[in-house]
């Protein structure tokens, strides 16, 4: 098998390339055969199957995927960290999370190591999923591997564990991301705000809320809805207007469940 930088085995791969960026997965699997069968010297090699597995995964064909993954193996080309982070991305988007968290556990056993995204993608999945649980689980193991997770994840980490219940590991994972520097964005308050709302923990959600707006950061209208909500169900009516009052003077457009919520108050 050589490798000519440059030479047949890079323009198949630029061929194999385009014909999987415009959808023509069977042309794509087609010239792969052409080289296996007409190419003794020039046969398909790690970047020539990431580009297909991936084009498969675009196409939600994941069985198509798989099979190539093994056919890989099978013609004793390695798989690398792009291989299984793809596989396990489309594992994920296909809702097969118990085969993804499999190809997760294999990467290590086939001597391929983790980064960022493979976690993120993971993690992703199982919150999707109402794997919350699992998902702190691999989250604080990407963690003490030295992966640092962004806004974006800690929030979608909070409202899963939030969604289950676990209210205590949904403000832990919160008060973790202040002390990581990752600043939390309005969705993360606004999250963190309606989970507290739930339990009834009004009072505090007000004071997460008042900290948003310390730091500059315009509620949305579920945030308001969600502390108008908390405090009619508790029976502070005159907080409940305050808020309202507050929510009227930011200018935002009070929806109709809203105003229905407020109006059955009193």
């Amino acid at each position: 098998r050589e490798v000519f930088k440059g030479g047949p085995l890079e323009t198949y791969n630029i061929l194999i390339h385009g014909l999987c960026s415009y959808g023509q997965m069977n042309q794509a699997i087609n010239l792969m055969k052409e080289m296996m069968m007409h190419h003794t010297d020039v046969l398909p090699d790690v970047i020539s199957y990431n580009t297909v597995i991936y084009g498969f995964t675009r196409a939600q064909k994941m069985d198509d995927a798989l099979l190539l993954f093994q056919e890989m193996q099978q013609n004793k080309i390695l798989p690398d960290r792009r291989t299984f982070n793809v596989l396990i991305d489309g594992l994920c988007r296909d809702s097969k999370i118990d085969d993804a968290i499999g190809l997760f556990e294999q990467m290590v056993r086939s001597g391929c190591s983790r980064d960022t995204y493979t976690y993120t993608v993971l993690i992703h999945g199982l919150c999707n999923s109402g794997k919350a649980d699992v998902a702190e689980r691999y989250f604080d193991e990407m963690q003490s591997k030295g992966f640092q997770a962004d806004t974006v994840l800690y929030t979608l980490l909070i409202q899963s564990l939030l969604k289950v219940g676990n209210m205590e590991s949904g403000s832990k994972v919160f008060m973790n991301m202040i002390k990581a520097n990752c600043q939390p964005d309005a969705l993360t308050y606004s999250v963190l705000i309606h989970g507290l709302c739930k339990t009834m923990k009004v009072e505090m959600a007000e004071k997460v809320f008042r900290a948003m707006l310390d730091r500059g950061l315009e509620p949305q209208c579920a945030t308001y809805h969600s502390l108008i909500d908390g405090y009619c169900k508790s029976n502070q009516l005159a907080k409940a207007y305050n808020i309202f009052q507050e929510l009227v003077v930011a200018g935002i457009h009070v929806n109709t469940e809203l105003y229905n919520i407020f109006v059955s108050c009193f």
